[in-house]
């Protein structure tokens, strides 16, 4: 079955209705934000780049079959993501999604904890090189552009930006993930400005504010994971 993202997204929110959910039950099942699952009901954002682990968990928030969520999505999801063992990738065609594949020599895993615009929690993990882990490191998704200043080093929406948790002391210059009362969590960039230290976005059409501000330093950002790509 082929069906458009409008369709797709049609289709979730009926059944999410059907089962008395809301966006925000949603959200918090796949480890997104309220605002993302709304996009993806309007259509405007596609399941085609989320991890088979988001795709499955949305699968049993939705308590669909994965014969049902197939005929939906146009996804086949793997046979590992329903607890039995595969070493290889579920036909299906261009839909279908493979099987994580064994990590190349000098990378591990990290843990994926939360999306920098809402902080749910969510279960899956992303390969980064050895020699870059740091102890009580972990990733954090960003949605959003506020930190996209058009370079090919930029944090782009959809990054995943690695945080070293140890790491808490304000030094101007440098990226962190910190939590605003009521806002959540961002990515942000310290300045200093006078006497003052201030949370600024590398996009300069979006906003900042005084580091004080801030109800929690969550780390500082020493890398990214760009679709697939780490640096």
């Amino acid at each position: 079955m082929s069906t458009s993202s409008a369709g797709v997204g049609e289709l979730i929110r009926r059944r999410r209705r059907e089962l008395g959910l809301s966006q925000a039950d949603l959200a918090r099942a796949t480890g997104v934000t309220d605002v993302y699952i709304s996009g993806v009901e309007r259509g405007i954002r596609s399941l085609d780049r989320w991890p088979w682990q988001r795709l499955e968990a949305l699968r049993r928030a939705l308590n669909w079959t994965p014969e049902e969520f197939r005929e939906v999505t146009g996804i086949e999801l793997p046979i590992a993501a329903f607890g039995v063992a595969s070493t290889g990738i579920q036909a299906g065609g261009a839909g279908s999604v493979q099987n994580p594949p064994p990590l190349p020599a000098g990378y591990t895993m990290i843990p994926v904890v939360g999306a920098a615009n809402g902080g749910r929690p969510v279960e899956y993990a992303v390969p980064i090189r050895e020699d870059i882990m740091r102890p009580g490191a972990v990733a954090f998704e960003v949605h959003g552009d506020s930190m996209d200043d058009g370079t090919l080093d930029a944090i782009h929406d959809g990054d995943l930006v690695v945080v070293d948790t140890s790491l808490t002391d304000l030094v101007p210059g440098k990226v962190y993930l910190v939590e605003l009362p009521g806002q959540g969590l961002m990515v942000k960039r310290l300045r200093r400005v006078g006497d003052a230290l201030w949370f600024m976005s590398d996009n300069p059409i979006n906003g900042s504010f005084p580091a004080e501000d801030a109800v929690r330093v969550v780390g500082q950002v020493y890398g990214k994971v760009s679709f697939g790509r780490v640096t």
